[in-house]
């Protein structure tokens, strides 16, 4: 399991990235800055570090993320295919 801390930029299994916030065993706490002051759903919260696969990410990657809209991001994870390649390597190849 990845050495996680609070301070950390991670993504969590909405596929945003944020910022670990606390840290509770198996539980984090994310903060998510969001790019539209509407959201309708908070994205940050509480994630369980193994079944969400709250991981470390680049500020890079991070900005590449951010810079997908709800609907593009949901849309490029939809179209995925995860057979032969990774997540990380289908949002690069999207941006």
């Amino acid at each position: 399991m990845e050495n996680l801390k609070i301070g950390d930029l991670v993504e969590v299994c909405t596929m945003h990235p944020g910022f670990i916030t606390s840290i509770d065993g198996d539980e984090v706490t994310v903060f998510v800055p969001t790019k539209l002051a509407n959201y309708s759903t908070i994205h940050g919260g509480c994630h369980s570090i193994k079944h969400c696969g709250v991981h470390k990410i680049s500020t890079e990657y991070a900005m590449m993320l951010f810079s997908f809209t709800e609907k593009e991001l949901f849309d490029i994870y939809t179209n995925a295919n995860l057979e032969n390649t990774t997540w990380e390597d289908i949002v690069r190849d999207a941006y």
